[in-house]
Parts: C-alpha cells; structure tokens; sequence
C-alpha cells in the first residue's frame, strides 16, 4: 500500500464530503413558497418549472425559496400536487397532473383538454379552477372524459362566451374511493 501524502489525504476527504452532500441533495429541488393551503401546508413552486404543487407543513413564508424534496410531502387525506388539488388518499396512490394541452382556455372555446400526469384510472375527477383560487370556475364546463392510459386523459371542454382568458388553466383532480 503507497504511503499518501497529507495533501493527497485531504483531497480524498474532501471528495468524500462532496459525494455525501450530493447523495443528501439527489433528491432535492429548489422552490418558491407562493401562498399557503388550509390546512397549513405551503405552495410551492419549482424554480424550474410552472406548475404549483402542496408542500410540507411548516412555517414559511411567501416569497421565500429552499430546497424541497422531489417527491411531495404525503399525509393523511390531504395530499399532493401537480397543479391543484381536491384531495390525495395516501402515499400509496400516486396521482398528479403534470401538464395539459393546451394550457390556455379562450372564451367560448369548445376543445379538447389532453391532461398528462399519473394515477389516472377511469374514476378521476376533475374541475377547473378560478386562477389563484381553489374555487370552482363554473365559466369552464368539462363534457366529457376519456381515460386513454393511466398517464393522459382527454377532457371535452366548453368554455363560457363570456369568461376571460385563462392562462394555465388550474385543473383539480381526485380518484376518489382510492385507499389509505
């Protein structure tokens, strides 16, 4: 076995602490805590990304950015996001929207909504929402709905003459019935 220098000592600690620091960050995003659920638990968004999910339960404020797990924070009948929610039966039923297609409902439009995400079974709910609500938008009328796998749905959509752009439409979804 050579014998190694202090040099070659502390460079090889120093490797170590950075592969122990990038297994504890692997998981990790960067997010804005833009408001504040009922029940406590933040919104947040991804640095990188547009959607709003649920954060943990925890006491910071809006504007503020930390590291969040990737994968959403799971409790009892509350739940997880993709966009907004109704609610999430437990950790063992993953379901979120990841986008949808298009992502802009102009008024009077009579469309197709491709929703992609996961979780989805022929039993998911969905509503559109007031945009920075979590109010039903009653201007935004789903028809109809196709389960086409458990990754996209297709959504029959009419929009009401009157109702104003909505730009990234905020969608609610729920499997209601699913298990805790």
């Amino acid at each position: 076995m050579p014998i190694r220098t202090g040099a070659e000592r502390a460079v090889e600690g120093i490797h170590e602490v950075l592969r122990r620091r990038e297994r504890a960050t692997a998981d990790l995003v960067t997010v804005r805590v833009v408001g504040r659920n009922e029940d406590g638990t933040t919104q947040v968004q991804r640095l990188d990304g547009e959607c709003v999910q649920r954060g943990c339960a925890d006491n910071r404020g809006e504007g503020e950015t930390f590291q969040h797990p990737r994968q959403p924070c799971f409790s009892p009948a509350t739940g997880t996001t993709g966009v907004a929610l109704l609610s999430q039966r437990g950790a063992a039923a993953v379901l979120w929207v990841e986008r949808l297609d298009p992502p802009d409902l102009p008024a009077g439009a009579a469309l197709q909504v491709q929703v992609h995400g996961r979780g989805f079974k022929e039993e998911t709910r969905f509503e559109f929402l007031r945009p920075g609500t979590i109010d039903v938008n009653p201007d935004v009328e789903i028809t109809g709905q196709e389960l086409i796998s458990s990754e996209q749905v297709t959504l029959d959509v009419l929009v009401a003459a009157g109702a104003e752009l909505v730009r990234n439409a905020p969608i609610a979804y729920d499997n209601p019935g699913a298990a805790f």
